[in-house]
């Protein structure tokens, strides 16, 4: 969450007085997984250098991670916990995990395990998720809400990702800005689930 504060002299944190200075939430997260260009040692000394900023500016994050990832950092994924960081779960190995195109059995396998992995490694629930390239389905929505999961955070509303892991995804230009209760069937629409979609 980030503050427009107001300065002892009455102005802004520009030095401009302003009435109506609002507070604006802001929710800052990461993704947190390896690749080939980048081992878990790599992206761990890399992470550390970011808590180190988050430490220093007074500012909380949500880091998601693979339960694969959060298993090769569980020293810094305990670190990030310790510093009142959330944690959330970002699929079981982030290697060829697309939710848009997994059967619901596959899914449920895969997000129980993922899941039971990483609250083993922090000690508390894990309740929101957000999938590996962005890329769920209706059955998605419904597993997580079956597994305790309160928010998810895949959506790339009303937007074309052109350059993204998700090029012909069309459905996020109709996907509501603002956090919504997904359909069950079609993410990217307002409908009667109970968790969250909050998009990016």
């Amino acid at each position: 969450r980030a503050d427009a504060r107001r300065q002892p002299d009455g102005g802004d944190h520009h030095g401009e007085g302003s009435e109506g200075v609002k507070t604006v939430p802001v929710l800052l997260t990461y993704d947190i997984h390896t690749h080939a260009a980048h081992s878990a040692s790599d992206v761990d000394r890399y992470l550390q250098h970011t808590i180190e900023v988050h430490a220093r500016m007074g500012v909380k994050a949500s880091f998601f991670f693979p339960a694969e990832a959060a298993r090769a950092m569980k020293g810094t994924v305990a670190s990030l916990v310790r510093e009142g960081h959330a944690i959330g779960c970002h699929g079981l190995t982030h290697r060829n995990e697309s939710y848009k195109s997994m059967s619901p059995t596959e899914q449920r396998e895969k997000l129980t395990r993922a899941t039971r992995e990483i609250e083993d490694l922090v000690q508390q629930r894990v309740t929101f998720f957000r999938a590996p390239v962005f890329k769920i389905s209706g059955a998605t929505i419904r597993v997580l809400e079956e597994l305790g999961y309160e928010a998810d955070l895949s959506m790339n509303s009303q937007r074309l990702g052109v350059l993204s892991s998700d090029v012909w995804n069309v459905s996020w230009m109709a996907a509501p800005r603002g956090p919504y209760h997904p359909d069950l069937r079609r993410p990217w629409r307002k409908g009667r689930a109970k968790m969250w979609e909050i998009p990016l």
